[in-house]
């Protein structure tokens, strides 16, 4: 995971598809791709790093919370962030 935490020595491209849906809960993922961007999809998996898939997804009104990522001192950190009185799922 070094790989994703020191980004100020390199330039890092996270490939961004437009209409793809990432949705979490508790013990599954749910990955929504459209049926036209099957192929940037593949493209995407066969040119990542074996043990790590970095993909940017649209933004998902239907979720109950969104991963976030946050810079604090240097250190990377995701997080899943809810609607205020939502509960995540």
């Amino acid at each position: 995971m070094n790989l994703l935490v020191d980004l100020r020595n390199y330039q890092y491209t996270l490939h961004n598809i437009d209409q793809l849906l990432i949705h979490m809960e508790m013990g599954k993922s749910c990955i929504k791709i459209p049926r036209k961007k099957y192929n940037d999809v593949m493209k995407v998996i066969n040119s990542s790093n074996e043990h790590v898939i970095s993909i940017g997804a649209s933004f998902s009104t239907e979720a109950d919370s969104h991963l976030v990522c946050i810079q604090n001192d240097g250190i990377y950190q995701t997080q899943a962030n809810s609607a205020t009185g939502h509960p995540r799922k």
